[in-house]
């Protein structure tokens, strides 16, 4: 059984591979070289302290807690322009090196019949908005603020992530205006296969991601895909289906190509001239007894794969969804610590790091209490709650970056072993009450919402 947590330690005993002057963001001028209250380490590490108050008092606990000196004090003008200095790439090749430390274990965790169920989706978020005046918003003459969204700053966020394991293993950002999931995807996979074995992966994706160019991208890498299709996609080579799951012959052409964001991808294609998918329709009922038809697009084998398999496999889709949930609403993600682009990405790719170093701690916690209730009688099964282990790290994150081994080690038993007198029911079905008391529509801050928390 794979260890997470050495792989975790790890992380912050290697903190000293990522203080290199590479990330530095060359605007001709010599930064880090001074002895200053911030160096080039304090800065990289200043993101995973961040608990989402202010920036002039995440910038005093801060300092106070990375120098132990309760008097020292930082200004929020420091260290915004020292973070303008570092490169997020910084925390993208953290997050990556830590995920492909333990894909390429060789008890590499989570697998189904012998493959990782991936899944890829985006989300849109809402990133600092400071593009208008107060005279600017006037001349939109827009009271209403759903209108008024579509004129804020928005970005897509695009994952693949592990439905077993929960491990975002790539994760990217860009405005969302200027490039689509399909494309986003692909961007994806190129770097996921440059890093991990892709053969025995399977992807499954939403019917957003219903693009030829990506099922044929999955074809070049050997790489496995499930996509849900749209009703009127590939409907004219799919009246001649006999069955309900077959593969069907696609015919490529310039119309189903013009669209390709890979101009090799597309070359290869057009010389092709047609490709084989597997096309499997299943027959759903709705909770009201309504019944539908899901059609699923895959290059899955006969022989590995039923029908009733593809379905099962579609459903481990859900999980991205939990994942976006969770980045929204136990990390906030969407809480920036500034309106500069390059920290928002830090305070992005940073917080899929600590997505992912949640997730490792999740795991082992799990482990340790699916030990505790294995011969327990119990009506429930637990596993940990989220929120309080999140919690927890933040908590003692200055001992987790600690260069002495016993801090970090005697860190992290405080909070696995905190973590698991913090329990929830697993699949727990909330039966909601028609008579619940509804909350106070002017009360801004109820007490489960607590400044700074």
């Amino acid at each position: 059984m794979i260890n997470f947590m050495e792989y975790c330690d790890e992380t912050w005993v290697n903190l000293n591979k990522y203080v290199d002057r590479k990330y530095i963001i060359d605007d001709g001028k010599n930064h880090f070289v001074r002895n200053r209250k911030t160096n080039l380490e304090s800065i990289i590490k200043y993101p995973f302290y961040d608990c989402g108050r202010t920036t002039a008092i995440e910038a005093i606990n801060f300092i106070r807690k990375e120098k132990k000196d309760k008097n020292m004090t930082l200004s929020k003008s420091n260290i915004s322009q020292r973070r303008k200095l570092l490169d997020h790439v910084c925390y993208v090749d953290m997050n990556e090196d830590f995920i492909d430390g333990i894909y390429n274990d060789s008890e590499r965790p989570g697998l189904y019949g012998g493959y990782s169920i991936l899944a890829g989706d985006t989300s849109i978020c809402d990133a600092p908005n400071i593009g208008y005046t107060e005279k600017q918003l006037k001349e939109l003459n827009n009271p209403h603020f759903n209108r008024l969204r579509k004129e804020l700053i928005r970005f897509r966020a695009s994952c693949i992530a592990d439905t077993q394991t929960d491990f975002i293993l790539t994760a990217t950002i860009t405005n969302s205006k200027k490039i689509g999931e399909v494309e986003l995807a692909m961007q994806d996979l190129d770097n996921l296969n440059q890093r991990i074995d892709m053969t025995n992966t399977i992807t499954t994706y939403d019917r957003g991601y219903d693009a030829l160019e990506l099922m044929l991208k999955h074809k070049s890498i050997n790489s496995y895909f499930l996509i849900r299709l749209k009703a009127d996609d590939f409907i004219n080579e799919r009246k001649y289906m006999k069955t309900n799951d077959e593969i069907i012959n696609i015919t490529i052409n310039r119309i189903r190509t013009q669209n390709f964001h890979d101009e090799e991808l597309k070359k290869q294609a057009r010389e092709k001239r047609s490709t084989e998918i597997r096309i499997t329709e299943i027959e759903l009922t709705t909770k009201t007894g309504k019944k539908y038809t899901e059609i699923l697009a895959s290059n899955l084998p006969f022989d590995k794969f039923t029908t009733s398999d593809l379905k099962e496999l579609y459903n481990k889709r859900w999980k991205i969804e939990t994942n976006f949930d969770r980045l929204k609403n136990i990390i906030h993600i969407e809480n920036f610590s500034g309106y500069n682009e390059e920290i928002i990405q830090q305070d992005f790719y940073a917080n899929i790091f600590m997505f992912n170093y949640l997730m490792a701690m999740k795991l082992d916690a799990d482990q340790k209490i699916q030990e505790k209730q294995k011969n327990k009688n119990l009506k429930h099964e637990y596993k940990t709650n989220l929120n309080v282990l999140f919690g927890l790290i933040k908590l003692d994150m200055p001992d987790l970056l600690s260069d002495d081994p016993k801090e970090r080690e005697n860190a992290v038993k405080r909070i696995l072993n905190t973590a698991q007198s913090n329990l929830v029911e697993k699949n727990r079905v909330n039966d909601r009450n028609p008579d619940r008391t509804a909350k106070d529509p002017n009360n801004k801050f109820p007490p489960t919402q607590r400044r700074g928390e």
